[in-house]
């Protein structure tokens, strides 16, 4: 075992698998339009720093959680990653190639090898195609094979989902379920065979019933296909299903992670025990100790000094407005930056 590259430490992982894709000191800041009359004025500039600062490393055979209410840069972190937003400072490594700030051809030939699920599947999908042309859609941008071959790429792809592509591939979105438009979207990332793939809420708008199914998929994919996988939720529960590392985000930062088995059974930032007390528990004899925040989140354009969460945190300290808190390791695999460690 060997802490990642690029985290001080703080992630401990299997040394038989390669690093795909590495995130140093990310940062994504988003500029705020000011007014004429402020800018006449002389007003400072203002920024959103949706992500700011970051270290983060996925290997393969992989899958990363990241969670943490709305807002706080979940999905910022992963379209950075792949490159749909700019960063504005910090290291995107990929298969150790720097690629932060690849152009033209590079940075279409890394789209082709980093794939994103997006949350929404009935939006997501182009209702004017067929589910045949959809999936078929990557191959045809990246130019890979000829008609024939694209062919056999899409019925490969729909049947690893286990969507009959006989059946399907003339079907227009508006004549499939919720879990069906899913699977569709989860065929037409891994049909060019990427390395990575980002998971952004992809079951979040699905029925319970069918949310199981649509993430063995994804854990399937990881582990025969040895996909990295950046799984993004608010729902600590399918997290806890699926992932083998988690990271817990607030306000731009992460402020706990490691095993996802230590964190969410023992979680020990008071922002993380929030979110795992929120979890609903079956056992009917449970009785989880009640974390109770104050406030609200803080604007991502006046981020606290030191600690960010101290402005809503139960056990908020002198020190904790005067310092950073620095990652502490609480239990084999498990780190978290909080100043009562």
């Amino acid at each position: 075992m060997r802490p990642d590259p690029g985290t001080d430490g703080a992630q401990t992982v299997d040394d038989s698998e390669r690093v795909v894709i590495e995130a140093k000191g990310l940062q994504t800041h988003f500029p705020v339009k000011t007014g004429v009359i402020a800018s006449l004025l002389g007003a400072k500039p203002q920024v959103v720093r949706a992500l700011d600062g970051v270290d983060l490393a996925v290997h393969e055979r992989e899958v990363v959680g990241l969670v943490g209410e709305s807002g706080c840069g979940k999905s910022t972190l992963g379209m950075t990653l792949v490159r749909l937003y700019e960063p504005t400072d910090g290291l995107i490594s990929f298969l150790g190639e720097d690629v932060t700030r690849a152009k033209g051809g590079e940075l279409k030939t890394y789209r082709r090898r980093v794939q994103v699920i997006f949350q929404d599947p009935y939006g997501s999908l182009n209702p004017r195609l067929t589910v045949g042309e959809i999936v078929a859609e990557p191959l045809r941008i990246h130019r890979q094979g000829n008609a024939h071959e694209r062919a056999e790429g899409v019925a490969a792809a729909l049947g690893r989902v286990r969507i009959p592509a006989a059946e399907y591939v003339d079907r227009y979105p508006h004549e499939l379920s919720g879990g069906q438009r899913q699977r569709v979207a989860i065929a037409r990332a891994i049909v060019v065979q990427p390395d990575f793939i980002v998971a952004d809420e992809p079951v979040s708008m699905l029925d319970v019933s069918v949310r199981a199914g649509v993430l063995d998929l994804l854990e399937e994919f990881s582990d025969e296909l040895g996909l990295a996988v950046l799984y993004v939720s608010h729902d600590v529960a399918t997290v806890r299903y699926i992932c083998d590392r988690v990271a817990v985000m607030y306000l731009g930062v992460f402020v706990e992670w490691g095993d996802t088995s230590s964190v969410t059974a023992q979680p020990a930032h008071p922002y993380t025990q929030k979110l795992m007390a929120a979890v609903p528990d079956a056992d009917p004899a449970s009785r989880r100790q009640r974390v109770e925040l104050s406030g609200d989140v803080p604007s991502p354009i006046d981020i606290p000094s030191g600690c960010r969460f101290r402005t809503r945190c139960p056990h908020a300290m002198d020190i904790c407005a005067e310092q950073t808190p620095e990652w502490r390791e609480i239990n084999p695999g498990q780190y978290v930056a909080c100043h009562l460690y």
